[in-house]
């Protein structure tokens, strides 16, 4: 057994690993969503630790914001949220009837809104709240693009 610690393994066998699994359940978007989250986080980690400030007394590693990152992403792109499924359990989606049946088109442009979302709400959630705003403005510019032509009730700026 070879024990690696987290800071010399990085983040990244994290994300590989979840998109393997994940291409299982979701084939269609499992590449892309990979590469967001990859493209994310190679942007927003350098940038949370050199420009942002964590809340006090609660540190983070790079590792733990991925992982919650995935695990956040993972909930949204789900039966419940619309997404079907190739393969594996399906007894989530048993639990509560899932949403009517999306076009791969919207489905794509959903995946890509919940990716956005998610990278806000987890590698965001750990910092000062003099930070959140700074954090924010650095994350529209790269996704911006996830929420072009997105019919919402809502204007993002």
């Amino acid at each position: 057994m070879v024990y690696l610690e987290p800071v010399h393994l990085g983040w990244k066998p994290f994300i590989q690993s979840w998109a393997e699994g994940f291409k299982k359940k979701y084939p269609a978007h499992a590449d892309n969503l990979k590469k967001w989250a990859l493209g994310i986080c190679e942007k927003s980690l350098p940038f949370i630790r050199d420009e942002c400030k964590e809340a006090p007394g609660i540190p983070s590693v790079d590792a733990n914001l991925v992982a919650s990152f995935l695990r956040m992403l993972t909930t949204f792109i789900s039966p419940r949220h619309g997404f079907e499924e190739v393969s594996g359990d399906k007894k989530d989606a048993k639990a509560q009837p899932a949403p009517a049946a999306m076009d791969a088109k919207q489905e794509a442009k959903l995946a890509r809104v919940y990716c956005a979302f998610a990278a806000i709400w987890s590698l965001g959630a750990n910092l000062h709240e003099s930070s959140r705003k700074k954090f924010q403005d650095f994350l529209r510019r790269p996704c911006r693009h996830s929420a072009q032509s997105f019919q919402t009730t809502t204007c993002i700026p």
